[in-house]
């Protein structure tokens, strides 16, 4: 290669030599190693094609990888720019599954279902509501004679020595107790199995405070719809159905005015009136007495109990 790059100097040094100097080539056997310098050599006066292609192809290599290494050298990062516009709303996906049904709420037609392991509020008592100790009968949920209007089975309620046997409805949640006003709906289905003597059956009881009678500080006393006195038929083995709301009650401790007895029970809405601030505390299903006379062996049963403070809730007892 180094002849080759002498060779061709020396040629272009001896073209502007004299005639009589250019008659007589100097070839590269008669150049001494070492002797031309880069000083003897104009710039641009060697081109790349006058070269071999073994040293174009070295230059080649050295020029590609210092532009590759300039190239590397990063310049410092820039400040970032503005977030720029969003774009616009991608297509909807597909449709997710439907999620499981929510439980039937309050103005739901739907009844409430009330098992022995599911009392949905309800509050058996076989001890009654007078304080005795022991049971005076049985509560349960059974088949009655004729199938009920919900369900295949009922509330059964028997008292063994006549006394009080009590099922407690719920009342709304709440820290205040509902208006005896506000109640829209009470209503029951009942059917006797045996009855000691005529026109027993199951009442439905609700207890205030603040009413008119003065008999207790408080102003309680016991609102009491019985069956018979609302013109019931006394057929056991048979449903009927009760309407508390639109009948007739008595109460258990004297009003004022002399209305509401038992011997002359009053429309609830008589009741309702004279009573504007009474409280209710307990709404309950009873059979039996205090002396417990002429109920023992009573046996009875309940279901389809509506019972509402504004929205009414529908229960089979029983399933």
């Amino acid at each position: 290669m180094r002849r080759t790059i002498l060779t061709t100097a020396i040629v272009a040094l001896l073209v502007g030599g004299g005639s009589a100097t250019a008659a007589h080539l100097i070839t590269s056997g008669q150049i001494a190693n070492g002797t031309i310098r880069n000083v003897d050599v104009h710039k641009n006066a060697i081109s790349l094609n006058r070269l071999s292609p073994g040293v174009q192809r070295l230059l080649r290599s050295i020029a590609s990888t210092n532009r590759t290494s300039a190239s590397s050298q990063s310049a410092p990062t820039g400040a970032q720019g503005p977030q720029g516009a969003s774009g616009p709303q991608g297509t909807a996906g597909p449709k997710g599954d439907a999620g499981q049904r929510g439980s039937n709420g309050l103005d739901s037609d739907q009844p409430r279902t009330v098992t022995a392991s599911d009392l949905n509020g309800f509050t058996p008592a076989p001890k009654g509501d007078n304080g005795d100790t022991a049971d005076n009968g049985t509560i349960g949920f059974t088949a009655p004679p004729v199938a009920p209007s919900l369900g295949s089975r009922s509330l059964e309620m028997t008292t063994a020595n006549g006394k009080p046997v009590v099922m407690y409805a719920p009342l709304p949640s709440g820290s205040q107790r509902p208006l005896i006003g506000e109640l829209t709906k009470a209503s029951y289905g009942s059917l006797v199995k045996s009855e000691p003597q005529s026109a027993e059956d199951v009442s439905l009881q609700i207890e205030v405070t603040g009413s008119s009678a003065t008999h207790f500080a408080s102003g309680y006393t016991t609102v009491v719809y019985e069956p018979y006195l609302n013109s019931s038929p006394d057929k056991p083995g048979e449903w009927h159905r009760h309407s508390v709301d639109t009948g007739r009650v008595w109460s258990s401790q004297p009003l004022p005015g002399g209305n509401c007895t038992q011997a002359s029970p009053c429309p609830f809405s008589t009741f309702v009136a004279e009573n504007p601030n009474a409280v209710v505390q307990t709404v309950k299903l009873r059979v039996g007495q205090n002396s417990g006379q002429g109920w023992a062996g009573f046996d009875a049963f309940v279901d389809d109990v509506s019972l509402g403070f504004g929205p009414v809730v529908r229960y089979d007892l029983g399933g």
